[in-house]
């Protein structure tokens, strides 16, 4: 639908408008039946995989069945099997009994068989501009996406309990959907300001219009913040990687954060250790904060200016096999190097500044 819509615009030139029938053509609710059912027939065996090579709880039990039934059955829709399996196989890591890593590395060894796929192709005059296409209508397709699921899940379920599908109650509810931007320091585009120009109570353009010049200014003005810096990603991985983000820090203590903007601990230990912070980085201690792109961008760019460091967002594989390296379980997690380049300390979870301080200073005088 969304990409309908973008189509029914208008603003589209003829490339665009074929990238755009091929893109919505080949959007899961358009698949051929060969390719629901090849895709089915993958979930299935990802399934089957998981039941036979992980200790299964009468829950879970119940839960591969659910699962299953799903992807055997005629009727399911892919949307439904492909949430449900994913649901079955986090439960596993949100449990703690096994790691992400562990998860997608064991699922990896089932191949969808993506050869039935739809038999139209671009033209490849047009296969170079499938991205640019993307990235310039980005914004729109989100737009038309989040309306989609607020007028097709969320208000008609409002409507039943309050007996009534209009109001300023349905304002407050698209308002609410719009200003969850704000919590990445995101602002609205000016689609989105268009659309909520419409609505029928004039606060709610004048609340959102104001907070997103708001943050404009908020991210304007932490662009001029010294004191940290961004560094180019290095386009390696593993032991090279880690050795190529250490290469500018040759000979100094350097402590290294594995953190993210929507981890809480994370921004609770950054700030509880702000203090201990300043006095170590003037004695030479490196400080460098690694994340990757769940955080996302512009959360990300805002937060990094009141933390003081040298700063990478890597990308969620490279992030993936350095914690994979030093198995650290999740975020935060910390990596002490010393002014040999040997590992000294590695952790999951802050123990404290005063531990991390003792470990620091110890280094310093060595």
């Amino acid at each position: 639908e969304a990409y309908q819509k973008l189509i029914d615009s208008g603003q589209l030139t003829a490339e665009e408008l074929v990238i755009a029938q091929f893109l919505k053509k080949n959007c899961m609710e358009n698949w051929s039946k060969e390719l629901v059912a090849s895709r089915k027939l993958y979930e299935a065996n990802v399934v089957q995989l998981l039941i036979d090579s992980l200790s299964l709880t009468k829950e879970d039990s119940v839960a591969a069945q659910k699962a299953m039934g799903l992807c055997l059955s005629p009727e399911s829709k892919i949307k439904d099997v492909i949430e449900e399996r994913v649901n079955f196989q986090a439960a596993f890591a949100i449990s703690k009994r096994y790691t992400n890593d562990y998860l997608d590395k064991l699922v990896s060894q089932v191949v969808f068989n993506q050869g039935l796929a739809q038999n139209d192709t671009l033209p490849q005059s047009a296969v170079a501009n499938v991205q640019p296409f993307y990235n310039k209508y980005k914004d729109q397709l989100e737009l038309f996406k989040m309306m989609q699921a607020l007028n097709e899940r969320i208000k008609p379920f409002v409507a039943d309990l309050v007996g009534s599908s209009e109001g300023i109650l349905f304002d407050l509810m698209t308002a609410q959907s719009f200003a969850g931007k704000f919590q990445e320091f995101t602002p609205l585009t000016e689609e989105e300001l268009n659309f909520v120009s419409e609505l029928k109570d004039p606060f709610f353009y004048t609340y959102l219009s104001d907070k997103s010049k708001e943050i404009v200014a908020i991210n304007e003005k932490n662009k001029l913040k010294g004191g940290y810096t961004i560094h180019e990603v290095p386009q390696t991985k593993g032991e090279q990687l880690l050795a190529d983000i250490m290469k500018p820090f040759e000979g100094k203590v350097v402590m290294i954060d594995f953190w993210a903007t929507w981890c809480s601990p994370c921004r609770s230990a950054i700030k509880s250790f702000e203090e201990a912070k300043k006095a170590l980085k003037e004695k030479g201690v490196v400080f460098v904060y690694l994340t990757d792109e769940s955080s996302p961008i512009n959360a990300w760019q805002n937060m990094i200016s009141n933390i003081p460091g040298e700063h990478y967002r890597l990308t969620p594989s490279q992030f993936d096999e350095l914690k994979k390296k030093f198995n650290y379980r999740g975020v935060p997690s910390y990596l002490i190097i010393n002014k040999k380049g040997e590992q000294v300390y590695s952790k999951t979870g802050f123990e404290g500044s005063s531990v991390i301080t003792n470990i620091l200073e110890n280094e310093l005088n060595k």
